[in-house]
């Protein structure tokens, strides 16, 4: 038995996705491919379930491909930012560019980050 971490190589590793090796010999591997792994690839790990009025919605567009937003059935409002992630941050600038493209990116130094996940 191959120990789960020899097989799945993590968002923070440079994927996009997680991804699933095939050991073959020595540190030699096949990359099978992208996968979800339930209670993960959603972002549980680190920021936790959602709530029980929130549950993510995902679409698909010719131009932006799938991508997800998260709405509150109780508050009826839905949004693209995830709503577990505090934000003590401005996030202006990044909610006009995800307006125009729901592949926005928003980069946040290392202390930012602290202020968000102390």
């Amino acid at each position: 038995m191959v120990e789960p971490k020899r097989l799945l190589g993590t968002k923070q590793e440079g994927a996009k996705a997680i991804t699933v090796f095939l050991p073959l010999h020595d540190a030699v591997f096949r990359v099978v491919g992208e996968c979800y792994v339930l209670g993960i690839s959603e972002g549980e790990a680190l920021l936790g379930p959602l709530s029980d009025c929130t549950r993510r919605q995902f679409a698909s567009d010719p131009e932006w491909g799938v991508h997800s937003s998260f709405v509150n059935d109780l508050a009826k409002h839905k949004d693209s930012i995830d709503p577990r992630i505090p934000s003590p941050l401005n996030l202006q600038d990044f909610r006009k560019r995800l307006a125009e493209s729901l592949n926005a990116k928003v980069r946040l130094r290392s202390e930012q980050l602290h202020e968000v996940f102390p």
